[in-house]
C-alpha cells in the first residue's frame, strides 16, 4: 500500500520540485506577461517538466528489469529540450528577437502563443505515453539468459577489437581536419565559427562517416572492457572517463554541443549494462560535468576577447540564455511554428518528408530544395531565407506545423508505438553486439524528439552507416568463433504488463 501511495504524489512532488525551478528563472528573465497571465504560464510550464521527470523517477525506483534507459533517456530529453528553456525564450529580449516579426503577422500576442505551445506540447508527451503503453502490453514478451561466462568473455575480447578499429577510423578523419596541437589550439580560439571553415570541399561525406565512427568505437570498447573483465573497477572509470574526454576534446573545435551531451545519454547506458540499474548518484555528477562543459563551450562562443580570464557577468547571462533558450530546449521552435499555424494554416505536409527527398542528387529532383521546416517559413513570410539563422524545432512542433491537430496525435501516438516495440525488443536480454546496437538506438530515438524531422533521415542514415557495419562486424565475427548459440528462455512477462516490470 505505501509503494502505491508514494507513487501516487510522484506528479504533485515533481511539479513542486519544478516551481521554484520556474520561479527563479522568471526571477532572472523578467517575463514580459500580467501577473496572472505569468502565473498561468509558470504553472503550466511546471506541469510540462514534471510529467516526464515523474516518469524517469518512478522508472529508477520501481523498474528492476534490464535496459530501462530508453525511456529513461526520452523523459530526460523530452523535459530538458522542450519545456526547460520556456522562460528564457520567452523572457529573453535576443530570444524574442527571432520571432517577434513572425508574431506580428499572426493573430495571437505572445502569451497565447506560448500557451498553445505548452499545450501542444503536453498532448504530444500524453498521446506519445499512451502509445508506448499499448505497444509494449504483449503477451509474448519473454527474457533471454545472458551469454554464459565464457562467452561474454570472447565476444567481450572481439568488441574491443572491432571498437578500437571504429576509433582509429574515427581519429583519422578528425585529424585530417585538425592536423597539429597549433591548429587544433588556434580553431579553438575561433570557435564561434563551430568548425565549419574545417570540412574540405572535396571528399566531406567520407569524413563526415568516419567521423560518425567514434561514438560507436567508444561505445564497443567500453562494452567490451566491461564483458571481458580485462579492468577491475577504477580501471573501468578510469578507461570510461578518458574515453568520454576523448569525445568531448574531438568534438570542442567544433562546437559540436550535441557531442556534449552525448556522454550523459552514454552513461545511462553503459553503467546500466554493468549494473542492471542505475541511479541518481552516477547521473547526477555526469549531468554537472557536461552541463559545466557545455557553459564553458558557448561562453568561449560568445566571447569576443578570449584571451581575457575574468568572468562576465552579463556575458554569463547570455551564454545561459543561449544554453537554455537555444541549445538545450526546442521551446522557441515550437513557438515560432504554432504561430504561423494560427496566421497561415498548415502547409499540407510539404515539409514533412523533405529530408528524404533531399536525399537524392539535385539533378534527379529539380534543382537545389529547401530541406528545413524553418526555411520554409522564412521563404513564407518574408520572402527570403538566412541560412544563418537556424531555428530549432521539434517533432511536434513539426507534425503541427504540416498538418495541425491531426498530424500531431497520430504521429505522436506512432512515435510511442516504436518506443514501445522498442522497450520490448531491449527487455529481451541479447548478446553484447544487440546490446551496443540497442543503445545505438537508445540515443537515435531519444534525440528524435528535438530535431528538425526534415533533418532527421539525412543525419539518421549518415550518423548509422558507421554504426550498422560495426555492429556487423562484431556479430559475424563473434558467431565465427561461437558457433551456433542456443538461446535459454525463462517465464514470459506477465501478461498485463506493468510500470514495475517494464523495460
Amino acid at each position: 500500500m505505501s509503494n502505491k501511495l508514494s507513487e501516487s504524489y510522484f506528479l504533485p512532488v515533481m511539479v513542486l520540485v519544478s516551481l521554484p525551478l520556474n520561479l527563479s528563472m522568471s526571477a532572472i528573465w523578467t517575463l514580459p506577461f500580467s501577473f496572472l497571465e505569468s502565473l498561468a504560464f509558470i504553472l503550466a510550464n511546471s506541469i510540462l517538466l514534471a510529467l516526464p521527470l515523474a516518469d524517469a523517477y518512478r522508472y529508477y525506483q520501481n523498474v528492476d528489469r534490464r535496459f530501462t534507459s530508453l525511456f529513461v533517456s526520452v523523459c530526460l530529453v523530452y523535459a530538458i529540450f522542450l519545456p526547460l528553456g520556456a522562460i528564457p525564450s520567452v523572457g529573453s529580449t535576443d530570444a524574442l528577437a527571432q520571432y517577434l516579426p513572425l508574431l506580428a503577422l499572426s493573430s495571437m500576442d505572445l502569451w497565447e502563443a506560448t500557451m498553445l505551445t505548452e499545450a501542444i506540447l503536453l498532448v504530444a508527451w500524453i498521446v506519445m505515453r499512451a502509445g508506448m503503453k499499448v505497444s509494449f502490453s504483449s503477451r509474448n514478451t519473454e527474457l533471454r539468459n545472458q551469454d554464459d561466462e565464457t562467452v561474454r568473455v570472447r565476444i567481450g575480447k572481439v568488441t574491443i577489437v572491432v571498437g578500437l578499429f571504429a576509433l582509429l577510423i574515427g581519429l583519422y578523419s578528425y585529424f585530417a581536419l585538425i592536423a597539429s596541437p597549433e591548429q587544433y589550439l588556434a580553431q579553438l580560439e575561433i570557435i564561434s565559427d563551430r568548425g565549419s571553415s574545417l570540412m574540405p570541399e572535396t571528399g566531406s561525406t567520407f569524413i563526415a562517416l568516419g567521423q560518425n565512427a567514434l561514438i560507436p568505437g567508444v561505445l564497443a570498447i567500453q562494452f567490451g572492457l566491461m564483458e571481458a573483465k580485462l579492468l577491475g573497477r577504477n580501471g573501468l572509470i578510469v578507461s570510461y572517463l578518458m574515453l568520454m574526454g576523448l569525445v568531448m576534446v574531438l568534438g570542442l573545435p567544433y562546437g559540436g554541443r550535441g557531442m556534449m551531451i552525448q556522454p550523459l545519454l552514454l552513461s545511462l547506458i553503459i553503467l546500466e549494462r554493468r549494473r542492471q540499474r542505475i541511479t541518481f548518484k552516477w547521473l547526477l555528477p555526469i549531468a554537472i560535468v557536461i552541463t559545466v562543459v557545455l557553459f564553458g563551450v558557448l561562453y568561449m562562443r560568445l566571447n569576443s576577447d578570449q584571451s581575457s580570464s575574468e568572468l562576465d557577468p552579463l556575458l554569463a547571462r547570455d551564454t545561459a540564455t543561449s544554453l537554455l533558450a537555444g541549445d538545450l530546449t526546442r521551446f522557441p521552435g515550437a513557438l515560432f511554428l504554432s504561430s504561423e499555424v494560427i496566421r497561415s494554416g498548415p502547409v499540407d505536409g510539404q515539409t514533412l518528408f523533405t529530408g528524404w527527398v533531399n536525399l537524392l542528387p539535385n539533378s534527379w529532383i529539380g534543382g537545389e530544395r529547401y530541406w528545413r521546416t524553418e526555411d520554409e517559413v522564412m521563404l513564407r513570410t518574408r520572402g527570403w531565407v538566412n541560412r544563418n539563422n537556424a531555428m530549432m524545432l521539434s517533432i511536434p512542433a513539426d507534425l503541427y506545423f504540416n498538418l495541425g491537430w491531426l498530424a500531431l496525435i497520430p504521429g505522436m501516438f506512432m512515435m510511442g508505438l516504436v518506443l514501445g516495440f522498442a522497450r520490448r525488443w531491449f527487455a529481451t536480454f541479447r548478446n553484447l553486439p544487440q546490446a551496443i546496437l540497442a543503445a545505438y538506438l537508445t540515443l537515435i530515438l531519444s534525440t528524435s524528439l528535438t530535431i528538425n524531422l526534415a533533418m532527421w533521415p539525412g543525419v539518421v542514415l549518415v550518423g548509422s552507416i558507421p554504426m550498422v557495419l560495426m555492429y556487423l562486424a562484431i556479430f559475424v565475427v563473434a558467431r565465427e568463433k561461437s558457433g551456433t548459440e542456443s538461446v535459454h528462455r525463462i517465464a514470459p512477462i506477465n501478461p498485463f504488463v506493468s510500470e514495475k516490470n517494464a523495460p
